[in-house]
């Protein structure tokens, strides 16, 4: 499976970035907490996907994207 967040010192500082992007975990997530949808974040940042929205979103350890969050996220970015 392709790692979509990754940690790099020399990107942002070691923040969590969206793999290939500067694009921040920290900045998803509080968009998202702010209210907005997946659809205005896409819309925001064109270069991510459900499935990277889908890899940032709080869940509990261990847990991985399965089929079914992945077909609720693209629906949510319709």
């Amino acid at each position: 499976m392709e790692a979509w967040v990754i940690r790099d010192p020399e990107v942002m500082l070691g923040k969590p970035v969206v793999a290939g992007t500067r694009i921040t975990v920290e900045e998803v997530l509080r968009r998202l907490a702010a209210g907005e949808t997946p659809k205005e974040v896409l819309a925001a940042h064109p270069r991510l996907t459900p499935e990277d929205l889908c890899s940032m979103r709080p869940k509990p350890s261990g847990q991985r994207c399965t089929a079914r969050s992945l077909r609720r996220w693209r629906e949510d970015c319709r």
